[in-house]
């Protein structure tokens, strides 16, 4: 049973979030407005057991209140380990420049192109953003936002 939430999120909030074909995807807030996003469905919106041991598909920037907008389900709070509650970095390129860096903390630094890889863009998520990401993710494919970002950003994919 979802429990009512207000714009407050704080760490260690976990979130069920409703995908079309009647099963729930879920996530954890980590330090401001991170979230992390676990490799588990259920047709259950109920806090899964051992959640925290799941694997992170992605930990991306969500918009202040999307949680609401989105009609996720609040289900729970649990402990996080230290580096849930750590800020993450992020590939930052602004829009027309050739150059890379990396955000953490609220500070862009300069970075080559191997210091860049792997990591999230910097970018803000909306809630039905994240469910199509969350779809094409359980479904076997690569991320369209992702991928139009990039293209965008020409950053080599």
């Amino acid at each position: 049973m979802s429990k009512s939430v207000g714009n407050k999120i704080s760490n260690g909030m976990v979130f069920a979030i409703p995908l079309d074909n009647q099963s729930f995807s879920f996530c954890v807030a980590c330090v401001g407005n991170e979230f992390a996003f676990f490799d588990y469905q259920s047709n259950d919106a109920s806090l899964p057991n051992g959640l925290i041991e799941k694997p992170i598909i992605f930990r991306i920037l969500v918009a202040k209140g999307e949680h609401k907008v989105g009609g996720w389900h609040y289900v729970g709070q649990i402990d996080l380990p230290a580096h849930f509650k750590a800020a993450s970095r992020f590939l930052h390129k602004p829009v027309g420049s050739e150059n890379y860096f990396i955000y953490y903390d609220g500070v862009s630094m300069p970075a080559e192109d191997n210091d860049v890889q792997g990591l999230e863009l910097l970018t803000i998520w909306f809630a039905e953003d994240v469910v199509e990401r969350l779809k094409e993710y359980f479904k076997g494919e690569s991320s369209s936002s992702v991928f139009a970002i990039k293209k965008q950003l020409n950053i080599e994919m």
